[in-house]
């Protein structure tokens, strides 16, 4: 099983492969880009003797995504996402509670499926997000997971618009110890991406 300090390298080759893609009029035909939103809810909590720290947070995430479609079925994605939110919680021996806001830069690496060649079809995706908070709780670099499922819409043979909740999965990894530590985070939102292809693309009825 890969551990995180593999990561880094994973994505420089997921990089490298991506990058050299658009060097192929083949490979333009294949890839197509994303303006991407998606409002978000958080929670996290941890045990600590016999009481429970949490924080709650909601924000928002917007970004911009590359996608290469090797088949019809099957695309990967990276990109680059902003996560700003706001944050309210709990935590220390005398429950002190506490308002932040939280910064994140994130870079996803996802299989897609899109089962079906109609206009509209089921979407699918799954894989991991780099993810490293950048505001006042700086953090080390932490791998997350990813998983979505929604509806995928064929405006035209260019655009195709996407929508699907999604459930990430994983934990902040603190520079500094003295900062309040909540390992186990989920966070569901709503993503909606409008999908340019560089070649048109033809889809059923």
């Amino acid at each position: 099983m890969l551990s995180l300090r593999h990561w880094p390298v994973l994505f420089l080759f997921f990089t490298s492969f991506t990058s050299s893609l658009f060097n192929s009029v083949w490979a333009q035909s294949k890839l197509s880009i994303a303006p991407t939103v998606a409002p978000f809810s958080s929670y996290s909590d941890s045990q600590k003797q016999n009481y429970l720290l949490f924080k709650y947070g909601t924000g928002l995430t917007i970004g911009a995504n590359i996608n290469y479609h090797f088949t019809p079925v099957w695309s990967l994605t990276t990109g680059y996402w902003y996560q700003w939110g706001k944050v309210k919680g709990q935590y220390g021996d005398f429950f002190n509670f506490f308002r932040s806001q939280e910064e994140y830069m994130n870079i996803p690496l996802l299989l897609n499926m899109r089962p079906s060649s109609r206009k509209v079809s089921p979407y699918f995706s799954g894989g991991v997000i780099l993810s490293k908070e950048t505001g006042l709780y700086k953090s080390r670099m932490a791998a997350k997971t990813m998983l979505g499922a929604g509806v995928s819409y064929q405006l035209s043979p260019r655009l195709t618009v996407i929508a699907q909740p999604t459930l990430v999965l994983g934990s902040d990894r603190h520079e500094k110890e003295e900062y309040p530590s909540f390992p186990a985070k989920r966070q569901l939102s709503f993503q909606a991406q409008l999908s340019y292809h560089l070649f048109p693309v033809k889809s059923k009825l």
